[in-house]
């Protein structure tokens, strides 16, 4: 499984870092710091053009230079990116980043938690479910 994280927060890169090493599967993990970067991650632009489209990406909405809202809209609109699934993973509780998110197509909306062990058991959850799932079948190789 290939996770992008996409968060500025060196501290919640590398708590999220720690809790999926903690975990039995084997998940490689591209991290981004800012919308900017996330999508010519995504686009394959420069300096991305030879990454592997990630399977799932940890978005957090409070960024520089473009907000997980801005990435959000941005997949959205792709017939080739649209169908990653976003999990929104930020500090905002307000119902309308919640509901803007969810109307931009984020599949998922969890509030950053508190403590080590609650990451860890979050993270779980996360690979868990979503490694289960089936998508629409997509090559891995560069768009």
């Amino acid at each position: 499984m290939h996770i992008l994280l996409v968060e500025d927060n060196p501290h919640d890169i590398f708590f999220v870092h720690y809790a999926l090493k903690q975990l039995q599967h084997p998940i490689q993990v591209s991290v981004v710091q800012d919308g900017q970067q996330a999508l010519a991650f995504l686009f394959n632009q420069a300096p991305y053009t030879q990454v592997i489209q990630p399977d799932i990406v940890l978005l957090d909405i409070n960024m520089p230079d473009k907000s997980g809202f801005d990435i959000l809209a941005a997949l959205e609109q792709d017939p080739r990116l649209k169908f990653i699934p976003v999990i929104v993973l930020t500090t905002s509780t307000r119902p309308e980043d919640i509901n803007r998110c969810y109307e931009l197509g984020a599949n998922a909306y969890l509030e950053k938690p508190i403590g080590l062990d609650t990451l860890v058991a979050l993270m779980k959850s996360i690979v868990d479910f979503w490694g289960r799932c089936k998508f629409r079948m997509r090559a891995h190789t560069r768009y």
